[in-house]
């Protein structure tokens, strides 16, 4: 199995519309502030004009101009009472003094505002939704833009309360508050552990499972992927998350019309999928025997390969997580391999009369286990293979070395490469059947190739040369039919090369 380092969720910066820093609608309390400054100015001119006629030699205001004053007083008092402010705060002297609490301004698609992280921490908890949202989005676009901005958040214990703001009522401080989160945990462990410390994981998945908006699945996806690269938070994320993400969108996506789940969420999921598939072998038996998780994936891969979509970043995550999930399979899932492993049995004991009790596919090394034709898996097959028996039906297989052909994608290659590697290494029956069945001619192909083209990549050149290994070890006669001139020059490049 391959031991990349897990996937990390990057937030997109194509366009404001697909970033999840997309800025917050502040238009209501925007006029708002807008209309007490314009109030402000129109008191401060009155108030100017009064001095002025006090300069000339009048010592009184026109009965207007109080009614006008005392006007503007009464709405600015109104403007700041839903505000949410205190008229405490204006001091009308010789001079007016407005102290508006900070809030945000906005300038076309660029936020910017005078506001501290404390005070936005501290917005947080209000009881006003309209503070709540500006400190959620104050939070969300500085963590985007800085790492610093994380470890701060984290000091103000600002996490907690974000948490808390995904029950709001509020569709927009809910989806606000999610993206805030989703950006405090992008490449920050400690984030991502305080948030499973306040309860946050099972939220998260509540949230998930009740959404109707498809700002607010990518947000929550977002977040269990970033969530998903702890390998202390992962039993948890099994738990809770696989249910929910199964039901809401991998089933409906790979068997559905996907009118509910977009292609981004998607791949999110699947991405999130891929990092808890890499954890330890009970996470991997779970995900075996997930109902209908391995027939999605397939599904997709099968979908990738017929439209000939290999650059596909989905793609990747779900060959990825085959690739896992077929990791020390026939020690983990030993009940796949019965029927392989009896009709192997009877012809190993055929071939090898004078090592009858010798355990595996080997024979001994003056009578090589050798047969006239490639194995026969219609015997054993199902004809219509679902869940765990698609890790390693000849269908499947098939997809693989036929993405083997079609793409050029280093980590795409690595993957399916890894996946036979799976199958193979072991010293047993069912890795000879797998070697001498499927994997001869592919093997060879990209042996001869050097390291040219797509063999630049030295894990895919490993994986092909350790099937390989293993099929010159137990299979003289294949040895002998594809050893070439060219292949031996290949293989001294390759050599050279390491």
């Amino acid at each position: 199995m391959s031991s990349a380092e897990p996937l990390k969720s990057a937030i997109s910066i194509r366009s404001s519309d697909d970033t999840s820093l997309a800025l917050p609608s502040a238009n209501e309390y925007h006029s708002r502030e807008q209309r007490v400054k314009a109030q402000v100015q129109s008191l401060r001119r009155t108030k100017s004009r009064h001095s002025s006629s006090g300069r000339s030699g009048s010592t009184s205001l026109s009965p207007t101009s109080k009614r006008g004053l005392c006007l503007i007083l009464h709405t600015i008092q109104q403007d700041m009472a839903e505000l949410n402010l205190s008229w405490r705060s204006f001091q009308v002297k010789t001079r007016v003094k407005v102290s508006l609490l900070k809030v945000f301004s906005v300038n076309g698609n660029s936020l910017s505002s005078n506001i501290t992280m404390q005070e936005a921490v501290q917005f947080l908890s209000s009881q006003d939704e309209k503070y709540q949202h500006c400190g959620a989005s104050y939070i969300q676009h500085n963590t985007f833009i800085s790492d610093k901005a994380k470890e701060e958040v984290f000091t103000l214990n600002g996490i907690p309360p974000l948490v808390r703001l995904l029950q709001s009522p509020n569709s927009q401080v809910k989806s606000t508050a999610s993206a805030a989160l989703r950006n405090l945990t992008f490449q920050n462990n400690k984030n991502k552990e305080e948030i499973q410390r306040c309860d946050g994981i099972p939220e998260v998945v509540a949230q998930l499972k009740a959404s109707e908006s498809a700002e607010l699945d990518k947000q929550l996806t977002g977040l269990l992927w970033n969530l998903s690269s702890v390998d202390n938070l992962k039993s948890d994320l099994l738990k809770n998350a696989l249910p929910v993400l199964m039901e809401r969108v991998i089933l409906p996506y790979t068997t559905g019309s996907r009118d509910t789940v977009s292609a981004e969420v998607f791949c999110h999921a699947t991405a999130c999928l891929r990092n808890l598939s890499s954890a330890k072998e009970a996470s991997r038996q779970t995900m075996r025997k997930c109902r209908g998780l391995i027939d999605g994936l397939v599904a997709y891969m099968k979908e990738c390969v017929a439209n000939c979509k290999t650059e596909d970043e989905t793609l990747g995550h779900c060959v990825s997580i085959l690739h896992n999930l077929t990791f020390h399979l026939e020690e983990e899932f030993s009940s796949l391999f019965i029927n392989m492993n009896s009709l192997a049995k009877n012809m190993i004991s055929n071939v090898s009369q004078n090592n009858a009790n010798s355990v595996g596919c080997f024979s001994a090394p003056s009578k090589p286990l050798q047969t006239d034709r490639p194995f026969d898996y219609a015997v054993i097959e199902e004809p219509q293979p679902n869940g765990a028996g698609l890790l390693i039906h000849s269908k499947t297989l098939k997809d693989y070395l036929s993405l083997l052909s079609l793409t050029e994608r280093q980590p795409l290659q690595d993957a399916c490469w890894g996946i036979l590697h799976n199958l193979t290494a072991r010293e047993s029956a069912v890795s000879y059947i797998y070697s001498i069945s499927k994997l001869n001619p592919n093997i060879v192909y990209v042996l001869s190739k050097d390291t040219a083209g797509a063999n630049e990549s030295d894990d895919t050149l490993a994986l092909a040369c350790q099937a390989a290994s293993g099929l010159v070890l137990n299979d003289v006669e294949w040895t002998k039919r594809h050893l070439s001139e060219k292949l031996i020059k290949s293989l001294n490049g390759i050599s050279q090369n390491m």
